[in-house]
């Protein structure tokens, strides 16, 4: 049903803080390195308080204008989490 309305952004404050974290991580597009291991890191935490979303992530770092090649490594790092 099309209501016209904006979709309502679910994300807690502490969710987006995160997700900003995990850009500056990106700035070398989750190479090896630093911004891979603290991604590594800051995606552990969020996948444990069940707060890792695969999709919304991706998504998220998509609008903020990461190259396809970076989103498809930072989605391998998300799929290889330990």
């Amino acid at each position: 049903m099309i209501t016209s309305e904006p979709t309502p952004d679910t994300r807690t404050d502490l969710l987006r803080e995160e997700l900003d974290r995990l850009h500056f991580y990106g700035n070398n597009g989750w190479t090896s390195g630093y911004g891979q291991e603290q991604a590594k890191r800051l995606l552990r935490d969020l996948r444990s308080k069940g707060q890792l979303d695969r999709g919304l992530v991706l998504g998220y770092m998509l609008a903020k204008q990461h190259n396809g090649k970076s989103i498809a490594r930072l989605g391998k790092i998300i799929d290889q989490l330990s």
